[in-house]
This record gives C-alpha cells, sequence and structure tokens, in this order.
C-alpha cells in the first residue's frame, strides 16, 4: 500500500453499510424466491450478495471523506481545550482486511446460513418445494385402450416422492383421472405411498398433458422398483376403468 490512512469511523460506517446490504439482498432473494417458487443456489445467493456489499464497502471506506471544517476565528477570548488524541487511524492495509474477513468471509457465512435456513423452513412447511434426488433409472409407459401414462421423472426429498407424468389420450372423448384417494406408489416389499392434496388431472383428445404427483413418505433404500396405480378413470366411453404403470426401476440413493 502507499501509507495512507483511513478515519476509523469510516470502516465502522463501511461495515455497517454492508451488513445493512447482506440483510436487504437476503430478504429480497427470500421474498422473490418464495413468491415465484423457484428453486435457486443458497451458495450463488450467498456469494452475489456478499461480492456486492464487499464493494460497496470497500468504496465507503476508502473514498475520500469530506474535509474538515475550517478552523474558528481568531477570538481574544481563549477557546475550550480539545480532548488530546485527535482522530482515530488506520492503515488501508487494515481497513481492507477487516471489511474482507468482516463482510466477506463472515458476510458469506451469514448469507450461505440464511439461504439454506429458509430452505429447510420452506421444506418443513411446503414438502413439494424442496429439491430432491432423482431416482427414476428411464421412462416407462404403461397403457389401458386409448389412455396412456408415462412416468418421466422420479424425485425423492426428505419427506415427499414426487413423480412427473405424461399423459396422452388417444380416444375421441376426454378423460379424468383422479388423484387424491385414486392414485397409489406401490414399491417392491409392498410399502405403498398414496397421493398428498392433488385434485383430478383432465386429459383431452391427442393433447399431451404433464403433471407432478405429489405422494407422501420415500421409498425405502432397499426398494428398486415400483408401480404407479390409478385404480379408478373417469371416461364417458367406458373404454378406460383403470390404469397401471408397472417395472418403474429406481436407482440406488
Amino acid at each position: 500500500m502507499d501509507g495512507r490512512q483511513v478515519r476509523r469511523g469510516q470502516v465502522t460506517r463501511a461495515v455497517v453499510v454492508a451488513i445493512v446490504l447482506q440483510l436487504l439482498g437476503n430478504g429480497a432473494g427470500l421474498l422473490i424466491a418464495y413468491v415465484t417458487g423457484g428453486e435457486y443456489s443458497p451458495v450463488v445467493v450467498a456469494l452475489t450478495i456478499t461480492g456486492v456489499s464487499v464493494v460497496i464497502g470497500l468504496a465507503t471506506a476508502l473514498l475520500p471523506s469530506s474535509p474538515p471544517p475550517p478552523p474558528p476565528p481568531y477570538s481574544p477570548y481563549p477557546h475550550p481545550r480539545r480532548p488530546a488524541g485527535g482522530v482515530s487511524r488506520m492503515s488501508v492495509a487494515a481497513a481492507v482486511a477487516v471489511i474482507l474477513l468482516l463482510c466477506g468471509v463472515g458476510g458469506a457465512a451469514a448469507a450461505w446460513g440464511i439461504q439454506e435456513g429458509f430452505q429447510a423452513v420452506r421444506g418443513l412447511v411446503d414438502p413439494a418445494a424442496e429439491e430432491g434426488t432423482p431416482r427414476l433409472a428411464k421412462p416407462v409407459t404403461g397403457k389401458s385402450g386409448p389412455l396412456s401414462i408415462t412416468v418421466e421423472a422420479v424425485e425423492v426429498t426428505s419427506r415427499v416422492t414426487k413423480v412427473s407424468l405424461r399423459l396422452e389420450n388417444g380416444g375421441a372423448k376426454s378423460m379424468t383421472v383422479p388423484v387424491y384417494g385414486n392414485a397409489q406408489f406401490v414399491l417392491a416389499g409392498g410399502q405403498t405411498l398414496r397421493a398428498d392434496g392433488q385434485d383430478m388431472i383432465d386429459v383431452p383428445p391427442d393433447v399431451p398433458v404433464e403433471r407432478e404427483i405429489v405422494f407422501d413418505g420415500t421409498p425405502a433404500p432397499a426398494a428398486r422398483t415400483a408401480t404407479l396405480t390409478f385404480s379408478h378413470v373417469l371416461d364417458q366411453t367406458f373404454a378406460v376403468d383403470s390404469i397401471t404403470v408397472r417395472n418403474i426401476r429406481l436407482t440406488a440413493p
């Protein structure tokens, strides 16, 4: 460094500014994630917020401050003495180190912790919002009359199993596939997962429909195959009464 010094008050103000920016950035990120329901990386969010706050904090500390006030005009009367010592200062290198340590390392850890904590709470409140582990080995299709259902993905979180489907109706009239109380994800060994809080899936003719179904619970670690069953299908032509997708192969957790 060039030997310049900055006031300790400037460094304190820079740290306060960085902390406020980190709090605002985290709050905005959490609000956007909650409203949009989108997935995001806590690490990326933490690094972005920390980088912005450190840059602004350094600028706040290192930019020239306002010039000191002019001395008071001459007076024949004595002025009260100022306490000795003057303004506390520190080197630019020390100021940069303090800001990087408090706002960089500490800020990144705090931001990451806040984002991870939000994800954990969000997963407890809304289990379907938690990002899980893909477990489907390959897509598999089941057919019943003109109706076909393809299991395109199986994602397992800490509390639920999410199954992504593609439904196709080759008939002449629409069909309705009830989900709640009707869909079962049965694993080898007899473990049965039931759909949680889903309604009906309308499948019009020749218009593929994609839908995700959330099942309460997760497969046992040893489970490698599963069967998806819809016990009833509402079909005006009575061509389809129920439908099953068999031999759904799962990868190891």
